[in-house]
């Protein structure tokens, strides 16, 4: 969403407000802060689906974990599966710092930018 918003209202800002030629907009810095909000956004979001993807991985590994189990390793999958636990644990602690970041960015972009568009709205 965040792209999307950032895309939309770099294309068509002129469009979205139709001012009158020679009008300046109010508080263009307003519009600005919230493309970066919402760029960082966009950067933040995919920090947070790489986490997503670390994550699953360590699915993965805890079925191989499962078949040294099978294959009578008890040690090793013991071993594995502990570290597996604590990846996980730090990993779902970051991510949800993250999670935090990227919606508090994104949310600050779009009111920023519909601040920007109400401010500027001609009737």
């Amino acid at each position: 969403l965040a792209a999307a918003v950032f895309a939309f209202t770099v294309t068509f800002r002129k469009d979205m407000l139709q001012l009158p030629v020679g009008v300046q907009p109010h508080l263009i810095f307003v519009l600005q802060f919230g493309w970066f909000f919402l760029a960082v956004s966009l950067l933040v979001g995919l920090w947070h689906m790489d986490h997503w993807a670390k994550l699953y991985l360590t699915y993965r590994r805890d079925y191989h974990a499962t078949e040294q189990e099978v294959r009578g390793n008890l040690e090793e999958a013991k071993w594995i599966k502990e570290e597996i636990r604590r990846e996980r644990d730090k990993l779902k602690s970051t991510r949800e710092c993250v999670r935090f970041w990227h919606f508090t960015t994104f949310s600050i972009g779009i009111i920023l930018v519909a601040t920007f568009a109400i401010v500027n709205l001609r009737f």
